[in-house]
């Protein structure tokens, strides 16, 4: 019998999203909460009803402080009316960091309810009401760098120096011939070179 079909490949992961180049950061106060009582698994909570509403990964979004918001009045220092949560949004680039801050605006007044409402439902069921305090600012990271110059082309290498010249004579010998058949008149210039010569 024919040998059973091998199981096809396990199909390739998806691709990672590419990286946040911007973010967008907002306050909001949320009512019903302290800092004690808004603690880790509350964070979770916020982020993962933020990132519903956003249609953005729950890892791009993070609390970065929750700070106690008190009754105002002098005798009601002391009594705490909820949290102020300040939150990072991570997005793609700039634009879409206008229309997630657009998005986060609404959801902390005009549309609050909405936000309420997701809230309660991530697990924060204590929400009772939600105050944009801090509207939302875009945070762009600065243009990249210019490349940093290359270093100068080499110098030229310095002219060779000149072969040295051959030291000079320092000492002479002299000596004399007498030769046969001429006399000083007719041993003249040519015949002096001739005879330097051999």
């Amino acid at each position: 019998s024919p040998p059973p079909p091998s199981p096809p490949p396990p199909s390739p992961p998806p691709p990672s999203p590419p990286p946040a180049t911007a973010s967008v950061g907002a306050t909001y106060a949320l009512s019903g909460y302290t800092e004690v009582t808004f603690a880790a698994a509350e964070r979770a909570s916020f982020v993962a009803a933020l990132a519903k509403l956003l249609v953005l990964s729950p890892t791009a979004c993070r609390v970065t402080q929750v700070v106690n918001q008190y009754a105002t009045g002098r005798r009601r220092l002391t009594q705490v009316v909820g949290v102020d949560v300040k939150f990072v949004v991570d997005v793609l680039n700039v634009a879409v960091a206008t229309s997630v801050g657009l998005q986060l605006d609404a959801f902390g007044s005009a549309s609050s309810a909405v936000l309420v409402t997701e809230l309660q439902s991530s697990g924060l069921t204590g929400v009772t009401g939600v105050t944009l305090i801090k509207g939302a600012a875009t945070n762009a990271p600065p243009p990249p760098s210019p490349p940093p110059p290359g270093p100068p082309p080499p110098s030229p290498p310095p002219p060779s120096p000149p072969p040295p010249s051959p030291p000079p004579a320092t000492a002479s010998v002299g000596a004399t011939y007498a030769l046969s058949g001429y006399t000083e008149v007719t041993f003249a210039a040519a015949e002096r070179a001739s005879f330097v010569a051999a």
